[in-house]
């Protein structure tokens, strides 16, 4: 099996095309909201990677929110990697984040205030990808953050232990909702998504 790399870019890029007129004509971001960060992602993947897509031994899926676990999907030869988009199309951070995603999050029964511990339950080859699209009407770019999860779960649950260690919910108890501001995760920023682990497979 192989990727008709020229097959994914053309699709991608008239698909890109027609939202950005869409979202410019009516103004409106939220009905692509995460499917356009993953084909972005796609986009990028494919540009940068492209010599390695092309062998003969890769393999490219693409589930979105069909696929529970993860959106993107590579395989060259015997290898395998996962990858999860996070997209933020508006405002200055992502939201939606789940803190037991990246920690071991649990509510104390009598105080009901959040105890937040480390997660060491590494995914080899899962990676996630935060997309920045807040400028593709304009630009028809966006900005990329790439995590292994090992990295994610350091980084991320660090986050949200900081901010909810010992603290109650004020709604509801068990959520988990949190945010994540760019330059939380700056360090790992990676507009090409060249820190894929895909050459040299």
């Amino acid at each position: 099996m192989t990727v008709d790399v020229e097959a994914w870019t053309r699709s991608i890029d008239q698909f890109l095309a027609v939202a950005r007129a869409f979202i410019q004509t009516s103004g409106n971001n939220a009905f692509l909201r995460g499917i356009r960060g993953e084909i972005l992602t796609l986009r990028q993947i494919l540009q940068t990677h492209r010599e390695t897509l092309s062998l003969v031994n890769a393999q490219l899926g693409y589930g979105g929110s069909s696929r529970k676990g993860h959106d993107i999907m590579i395989r060259i030869g015997d290898r395998e990697v996962r990858l999860d988009c996070k997209e933020k199309t508006e405002g200055d951070h992502w939201v939606r984040l789940h803190g037991r995603t990246f920690a071991d999050v649990t509510v104390d029964e009598l105080t009901r205030q959040q105890h937040v511990e480390m997660r060491t339950d590494f995914r080899h080859d899962f990676y996630y990808i935060f997309v920045d699209s807040v400028g593709f009407s304009e630009t028809g770019e966006a900005s990329f953050y790439l995590l292994s999860d090992k990295e994610a779960k350091e980084t991320i649950g660090s986050i949200y232990k900081r901010r909810l260690e010992g603290k109650k919910r004020i709604r509801n108890e068990n959520s988990d909702d949190f945010w994540v501001y760019p330059a939380e995760i700056g360090a790992f920023s990676d507009n090409s998504l060249e820190r894929l682990p895909l050459r040299g497979t």
